[in-house]
């Protein structure tokens, strides 16, 4: 599943296995993971780009079912670069 998410100055790192927690920043998180495939779709989220399913409105749909919000501020830049990762897997 891959998700980071910053809640009460603690990353929650969600995978598969379960659920971790690291004293870091979720912004110092976006650039180590970027080169991965990740993205930051709220201020309190980075989500694995391979593992969302589908976007409606303001919601995106990961694979496992989970919904995360997706910020109006981030809104287009998110979208775009969900794009052109799917473009990259062709």
């Amino acid at each position: 599943m891959n998700i980071f998410e910053y809640t009460f100055r603690m990353l929650e790192v969600h995978t598969k296995e379960g659920v971790y927690y690291q004293q870091a920043k979720i912004s110092e998180c976006l650039e180590k993971m970027r080169p991965y495939g990740f993205a930051m779709p709220h201020k309190s989220f980075v989500v694995n780009l391979d593992q969302v399913r589908g976007i409606k409105g303001y919601e995106i749909t990961m694979m496992d079912g989970s919904v995360l919000p997706l910020s109006q501020k981030k809104g287009k830049a998110f979208r775009e670069e969900l794009n052109l990762f799917l473009a990259g897997r062709l």
